[in-house]
């Protein structure tokens, strides 16, 4: 970006009408054009957000992400250069470079690691960013500087450790080197002339990659759901009904390491909550036995759906959107294929398909590292396993739904719903109710600090809800968040997954409001959207008017009862009377499970 486009987009960003978005650049330096370049990317990100970025003082890093803290500044950039460690590693400091000068500043720039660890602890943001030194250090040691010194080795050693340790904190991300190197090399980033005159050390370029990188990790885009993947010469090497099951390979002996390579990177993304299906035109009993293949680096399990047929590859990605209940948009078809992702585009134009290189291995390494940055996530939990075995138990649930009668089914499932107020602290809940549409009363969207925000109100509730039932479980399908005061319950936010339909947890949701905060009165703050049918759906059942007026709809206690289907779960919260449970509540307390 251009500086004259980032004054224009600044300017425009600074003087937006919509929700602020609060930053804070902690550096020593003077921010000047790093600042203007900040604004002028996370204005970008956030079109009609209006951006507030605040500095400190010059020349006290510490001091800095202090005064964030206490400006309770929900997001920081830390941008880190050598001579916050010791002024003597910069060039606007005449400290001495001898012998006893070189310990002195190992001594203080120790010293000042953990202060610096100190200062992000206490900060009470919860998102930093950390950028660690990207300018070269001065001649100050005693070797060519094609020669690493022990002084030098050292110092990077403190740098190492500390990047260690705020890689695992969980408020902190660290801007990655290599990142910041592929879009700015070392020999473009320092104008030593703006840093002796100003103050300010960067060049234009540089300034301009490092606010880019910082706003990609402080806003990732969504990160996507599932991977469809074709076979032959993709998954593997070769064409596996005219070789053979056991003749497809994927390994460095026969030259095909690529494709073993990407398998590898499958099941890692499968571990982490990726849905990895398979749609191939070939003969399945011949796919099934290559598939059970036990040197095969993706376990057989983490492949769901396994879609085989002669016809058009459309077909097969169709039902594997639909037994997903997934959009297109979340998705990412890869083939060899141009005139299979052809084929597909014309009926997903939505999707992204992407052309498996198995002739260039330095572009399909190129396509693994874009497929870890589409679908990163840093850790597996147990509801990215719990999802995928509950999508393929649908099937099976879908099947015995159909066969026996409906009030039957419900009574025989033997359903467990567990109610817990975790806070608007929890991510998870936070998550789930930025990314469901269906079932979603009004489609509201939040940034994490806006979230937080209003958890901070008198009376401020957040329930999650967990699901099991005979055909397993679901984990957390639901979450229900507003204020409980007097009698009324103001149901600001309720999402319920899209897995959970059909086992009648919407009304159950709703008899757990009333019953908790003791309730006569649940106020449903509904906003149609175009996606959002399954909640008016439910919405009919207990108001007549349509279609919905967007406003609060009023649903009283007996209203409820009186038109609630029978209801078979066995539900688990709070020990507490529901008097005392909305009591707790209102004083910021937490409902204890059985």
């Amino acid at each position: 970006m251009k500086l004259l486009d980032a004054l224009t987009l600044a300017s425009r960003a600074a003087h937006g009408d919509g929700e602020p978005y609060d930053i804070f650049l902690s550096c020593s330096f003077s921010p000047l054009h790093l600042e203007t370049f900040l604004v002028a990317h996370l204005g970008e990100t956030l079109p009609g957000r209006r951006i507030q970025v605040r500095h400190g003082i010059y020349g006290d890093l510490l001091r800095n992400i202090q005064i964030a803290k206490e400006e309770n500044t929900p997001n920081i950039f830390v941008a880190l250069e050598w001579f916050d460690f010791d002024p003597r590693l910069g060039i606007r400091s005449l400290g001495g470079w001898g012998s006893d000068a070189i310990a002195d500043i190992a001594e203080s720039s120790r010293a000042f690691v953990g202060r610096l660890k100190e200062s992000l602890s206490a900060a009470t943001a919860s998102a930093i960013v950390l950028s660690f030194p990207t300018l070269p250090l001065p001649p100050v040691f005693k070797t060519n500087t094609r020669v690493l010194s022990a002084d030098e080795s050292r110092l990077l050693g403190m740098m190492a450790e500390l990047a260690t340790w705020a890689s695992a904190e969980t408020n902190l991300r660290v801007v990655h080197r290599d990142a910041l190197a592929e879009v700015s090399p070392m020999p473009g980033r320092w104008d030593v002339k703006s840093d002796l005159a100003s103050g300010f050390p960067y060049t234009l370029a540089h300034a301009d990659a490092l606010a880019s990188l910082a706003t990609s990790i402080l806003l990732p885009t969504p990160r996507r759901k599932g991977i469809i993947s074709d076979l032959d010469e993709t998954f593997w090497s070769g064409s596996v009904g005219e070789v053979g099951a056991s003749n497809v390979t994927w390994t460095l002996e026969h030259g095909t390491q690529i494709h073993g390579l990407y398998q590898e990177l499958l099941a890692s993304l499968a571990e982490t909550g990726t849905l990895i299906a398979i749609a191939s035109k070939n003969d399945p009993d011949v796919v099934r036995e290559a598939l059970a293949r036990k040197d095969l680096l993706i376990a057989g399990e983490a492949l769901f759906p396994v879609d085989v047929h002669w016809g058009a590859k459309s077909e097969s990605l169709g039902r594997i959107l639909k037994a997903w209940n997934v959009g297109a948009s979340s998705v990412v078809f890869i083939d060899d294929s141009e005139l299979e992702l052809a084929e597909v585009r014309s009926s997903f134009p939505e999707m992204e398909c992407i052309r498996f290189p198995r002739q260039n291995a330095a572009a399909a390494l190129q396509l693994l590292r874009w497929l870890r940055d589409e679908f990163a996530q840093e850790s597996a939990n147990a509801e990215d396993k719990i999802r995928r075995e509950s999508l393929q138990q649908a099937e099976v649930f879908q099947t015995e739904a159909a066969q026996i009668d409906p009030e039957e089914f419900v009574r025989s499932l033997g359903a467990i719903i567990t109610i817990a107020d975790l806070g608007r602290r929890d991510r998870r809940a936070f998550e789930l109710v930025n990314k469901t549409n269906q079932f979603n009363i009004n489609g509201a969207r939040y940034t994490w600090d806006a979230w937080n925000t209003r958890g901070e109100r008198l009376g401020d509730f957040v329930l999650a809800v967990s699901y099991e039932d005979r055909f397993g479980p679901l984990g957390r399908i639901a979450v229900m968040a507003g204020m409980a005061q007097d009698g009324r319950v103001d149901l600001e936010d309720w999402v319920i997954s899209c897995r959970a339909f059909s086992r009648r947890i919407e009304y159950q949701c709703l008899r757990s409001l009333f019953e908790m905060f003791a309730a006569n009165q649940v106020i449903i703050r509904f906003k149609q959207t175009a996606r959002n049918g399954p909640s008016r759906d439910l919405l009919k059942v207990f108001f007549d008017s349509q279609p919905f007026p967007e406003q609060a709809l009023v649903l009283s206690h007996e209203r409820f009862k009186s038109l609630c289907p029978r209801l078979y779960h066995e539900v688990r919260t709070s020990a507490r009377s529901a008097r005392k449970e909305a009591e707790a509540v209102l004083r910021g307390g937490l409902p204890e499970l059985y």
